[in-house]
């Protein structure tokens, strides 16, 4: 099979290299999977830059979703997942492994997707869309009436965070970066206020809006540092702050080091004194985790993500796709904070 393999962490064009690998065999619980697409998420980038602690050492593959056929099973595959069957179109998450022509994911974390699904858009109901349901319906428990931030809102998670948001109608305060990203979401999108943090206060221009100095409800933050901070201002009371990922960390520049270490003091601190003081409650959503320990609960969430879409309630956003041998470009994209919903990887 060929593959992308992570061979020294840094620079995003330098950092891979398309190799030959011998094919893999599934275990009796995997399933073996010829690729179509791979999806490139912001813990790939993290982990290219040393800052994701669960990688594996170098040299190594990444990803955490692939779209393909399936080209064998398991021998307890059967028994565990009797719905899955030789030559399904599937969309299926990895641990690590799904930047390659072939990958054997864990059974019960496979899913059949039609013929005439777009590969791009499966890619994002996987990981983007699960992370998403998981984070509004597991942690968040939204409910009608609430006022709900979303950082990065433009983003592949964001997107479907805004959706699920506006299904249970919630008013939606969206962030972003630049001003393309904003038009896309009050147009496209018809959030209630959307604010470009890079170039005014969130915090002011919310309390503003809100005229309350706490006047947000949910909190879904994948920035962190010093954004996870002022955020946390903002929580009323029985309010609740799910906390995705930290893109603030992640630089390519030599001192990324100082940077992250930076960044994380910028979070400020927290004692539950504080939370039972005012009534709220802090969350972290770590993706990898749930599907190591819950993985029932992973399944779940992308069975409801897949009905919601083919009902036309929910719709995936791909960005960009990038031939397989353009990965540091895709890296790129996604860490510069400039892209749109989904980014994926053709093979």
């Amino acid at each position: 099979m060929r593959a992308l393999v992570l061979t020294r962490k840094g620079e995003a064009r330098r950092a891979f290299e398309l190799r030959e690998l011998p094919d893999p065999k599934p275990a009796d619980d995997e399933v073996l999977i010829e690729t179509e697409f791979s999806g490139v998420n912001f813990a790939d980038v993290m982990a290219r830059l040393g800052l994701y602690p669960d990688a594996p050492p170098l040299p190594c593959v990444l990803g955490y979703e692939v779209v393909g056929t399936i080209r064998s099973l398991g021998n307890q595959v059967g028994i565990l997942r009797p719905d899955l069957q030789v030559g399904q179109r599937v969309v299926a998450l990895t641990r690590f492994g799904g930047y390659a022509s072939m990958a054997c994911p864990k059974a019960i974390v496979v899913f059949e997707i039609s013929k005439d699904t777009d590969g791009a858009e499966a890619t994002a109901m996987a990981t983007q869309g699960a992370t998403a349901y998981l984070a509004a319906e597991e942690c968040a428990r939204l409910q009608a009436g609430d006022r709900v931030l979303i950082h990065a809102a433009a983003g592949g998670v964001g997107l479907f965070l805004v959706q699920l948001a506006q299904r249970r109608e919630c008013q939606v305060i969206a962030t972003a970066g630049s001003e393309e990203k904003l038009d896309l979401l009050r147009k496209q999108f018809a959030v209630d206020l959307a604010i470009n943090y890079r170039r005014e206060s969130f915090v002011k221009k919310i309390r503003s809006f809100a005229n309350s100095k706490t006047p947000i409800d949910v909190v879904f933050d994948s920035i962190g540092g010093s954004v996870y901070h002022q955020s946390r201002q903002l929580l009323a009371p029985l309010g609740r702050m799910v906390s995705l990922g930290v893109a603030e960390m992640t630089s390519s520049s030599p001192f990324r080091g100082i940077r992250a270490a930076w960044s994380a003091l910028q979070f400020g601190w927290i004692h539950p004194l504080t939370l039972l003081d005012r009534s709220q409650s802090l969350t972290g959503l770590n993706v990898l985790r749930v599907a190591d320990l819950q993985p029932g609960k992973l399944q779940k969430a992308f069975v409801e993500i897949q009905s919601l879409v083919r009902k036309g309630d929910l719709q995936p956003f791909v960005g960009a796709s990038f031939p397989i041998r353009e990965v540091g470009a895709a890296h790129e994209l996604l860490a510069s904070r400039q892209s749109v919903g989904k980014i994926a990887l053709r093979w």
